[in-house]
């Protein structure tokens, strides 16, 4: 029965934003996935230092354009018929099905794997997020395993948790929201033009959606401090990731900024991958973090 399997790896695919210590003190493997870099193709898994990242997004600055590409059922296949093949089953935790349909890709071929390794189950998670939210629950895996909750508890506990993360996303670069169609040309050039930043978040469908535009960079994150602290769970225990595209300075003071007003938390800081950078262009910031019980 899947209630009782305890002997299981937690993966992540690239889309999300781990600690790296995290990672390997937990043993969270990522799933590699496919991104553009100076048209060409590249594999990511989730390993890239500050050094590639940088020039990843001056990349992006310097007029390259970025794509993705989705994790094939190969890959899939692959990765956790190695794992069952070992004896162990898998919590899987997708990109939000709300992005990206990869997380329907992980269920068929979890189904038909299955099949050939009958002591072995695969229980993937729609996290409903991206970037640090995926972090997020992927650390709250991490804990409840190591509290020796079984697939299917952790499983249960993270479904749960999914549904209360929170994704905050300010954009600075505007022709990667009209590349992704949620800005016109014009809207786009108007923006550029009077320094307007999007506020973005993924909602209950795991979908990114407009939340507000402030003009100007300070304008955005004084409205982003008040979202944040009306919407998280101070009580939650749970770390707030923060992640941005190729600006310490912004990654910094939002970093320092959190810290001050929410001295008991842990919160982590890293580059955003280049499978989310790829849509956000150069200098975003995102933040993520366990929102209140509903």
């Amino acid at each position: 029965m899947a209630e009782n399997i305890m002997n299981y790896r937690i993966l992540m695919d690239v889309a999300g934003d781990l600690d790296s210590s995290v990672a390997a003190d937990g043993g969270v493997e990522y799933i590699p996935m496919e991104y553009s870099y100076m048209e060409q193709m590249r594999e990511s898994f989730g390993t890239e230092d500050n050094a590639f990242l940088h020039l990843f997004y001056e990349g992006q600055r310097g007029g390259a354009l970025t794509r993705t590409s989705q994790i094939s059922p190969f890959t899939y296949r692959e990765v956790f018929s190695r794992c069952f093949a070992a004896g162990e089953s898998v919590l899987y935790l997708s990109l939000s099905s709300g992005l990206s349909a990869t997380f329907d890709s992980a269920c068929m071929t979890g189904r038909a794997l299955e099949k050939d390794y009958p002591g072995c189950r695969l229980r993937a998670l729609d996290t409903l997020s991206a970037s640090g939210g995926m972090g997020v629950l992927a650390e709250r895996a991490v804990r409840n395993k190591k509290a020796g909750m079984s697939l299917e508890e952790n499983y249960i506990d993270l479904h749960d948790a999914a549904s209360r993360i929170q994704l905050w996303l300010v954009v600075q670069d505007l022709s990667y929201l009209k590349r992704g169609g949620r800005l016109s040309t014009s809207s786009a050039v108007i923006g550029q033009v009077l320094h307007i930043c999007p506020i973005l978040r993924i909602n209950e469908k795991g979908k990114l959606v407009s939340v507000t535009n402030k003009r100007g960079l300070k304008q955005a994150l004084s409205s982003l401090r008040d979202y944040i602290d009306e919407s998280l769970d101070k009580e939650s225990g749970d770390v707030i990731y923060v992640t941005d595209a190729d600006n310490e300075s912004l990654g910094a003071m939002a970093l320092q900024y959190l810290s001050q007003l929410y001295p008991n938390t842990t919160i982590r800081r890293k580059g955003i991958s280049p499978i989310i950078g790829a849509h956000t262009g150069p200098d975003a910031l995102i933040v993520c973090h366990m929102g209140k019980k509903k």
